[in-house]
């Protein structure tokens, strides 16, 4: 068995480019407000390259804490779930369920993942999805989730797609929904119910 270099010392990002390809003992748990400081370092450097997030980082402000602060509160005093993904000591990715009005008849809500740069194509992503489609169609009891995949987010068309669990089903497209480096990108609706 090789030994693997050990991550870094804190709760933050560094060290986790260490992890081979796949991590390994990703742990997703619900987070506390003592993890606002490794939410906030992990939203401001993963939303610099997430291509279906619906804003980037420089929105959000400098504060690192208070991103956190405001993802954790949230969930704490609002009706959102946050999920957060560690792989050893590091914050590796978070989950959010945001409830969506009555739509139609249907509890729904929309999910959004982002993942460390550096911990992507590596379990991750598929974790946390899991853990939130567990959360969403149990605890919480949507009916539905969709989740919101950018035309050139083919990382997050692969995860959706390559869910052999669950059937996901494109329920619509908006055209020119998100302006990304000057060019109009589309996005693409997937949706997946509970049963």
């Amino acid at each position: 068995m090789k030994a693997r270099p050990r991550g870094g010392a804190g709760r933050g990002l560094e060290g986790a480019a260490t992890f081979g390809r796949r991590a390994t003992g990703i742990r997703v748990r619900q987070p506390t407000i003592d993890d606002a400081l490794s939410i906030g370092m992990l939203v401001h450097v993963a939303l610099s390259d997430a291509p279906s997030a619906p804003l980037d980082a420089d929105e959000l402000g400098d504060d690192l804490e208070q991103i956190g602060r405001d993802f954790v509160s949230a969930m704490s005093f609002g009706n959102e779930s946050l999920l957060l993904a560690e792989v050893g000591r590091n914050a590796a990715g978070v989950v959010r369920l945001v409830p969506r009005e009555f739509v139609r008849g249907a509890h729904i809500a929309t999910m959004q993942l982002l993942v460390a740069p550096t911990l992507r194509g590596r379990g991750v992503g598929r974790a946390l999805r899991d853990a939130g489609l567990a959360e969403g169609f149990g605890g919480r009891r949507f009916e539905r989730i969709e989740m919101a995949v950018a035309s050139h987010d083919l990382a997050l068309e692969r995860l959706v797609g390559g869910d052999g669990a669950r059937t996901w089903s494109l329920e619509r497209v908006e055209r020119r929904a998100l302006k990304v480096d000057g060019r109009w990108r589309d996005y693409a609706i997937w949706v997946t119910e509970q049963g």
